[in-house]
């Protein structure tokens, strides 16, 4: 009876992962990144990213960055639904994105990027649904 339970609780659980990543299947989004003052201090300049949300993952259209999963979650605090996403390559190092979703066609956030070398640069960003 207790394993049947279990196994009860963690098939809800894991549908409900599923769910939480579904508000962003099927979007894209053109996302304009802005490099912080340490980072632009540094040469990093602003660039314009897409991102394509399908079937519970992210794929970025930068060259190196792979297809990753992303998850959200609803925050009580602020209205819409924080998100957070990772990418990584093996040559260009890593990228982390956490944004919230402001309506139905924006979502801004930020962005860092950490090189193989261990540079990091932290992006603002502002996305707009296409």
């Amino acid at each position: 009876m207790i394993k049947k339970a279990l196994l009860v609780m963690c098939a809800v659980a894991l549908s409900g992962a599923v769910w939480a990543a579904a508000p962003l299947d099927g979007t894209t989004w053109k996302v304009q990144l802005t490099p912080d003052s340490d980072a632009a201090a540094a040469g990093q300049k602003a660039f314009h990213e897409k991102l394509s949300f399908a079937a519970g993952r992210v794929t970025p259209s930068a060259k190196g960055f792979s297809t990753a999963a992303y998850q959200t979650a609803d925050d009580a605090a602020n209205p819409g639904r924080p998100l957070w996403m990772a990418q990584t390559t093996g040559t260009a190092g890593s990228a982390e994105w956490r944004g919230q979703l402001r309506s139905a066609g924006a979502m801004d956030g930020t962005m860092t990027q950490t090189t193989t070398d261990g540079k990091v640069a932290h992006y603002t960003f502002k996305a707009a649904k296409r």
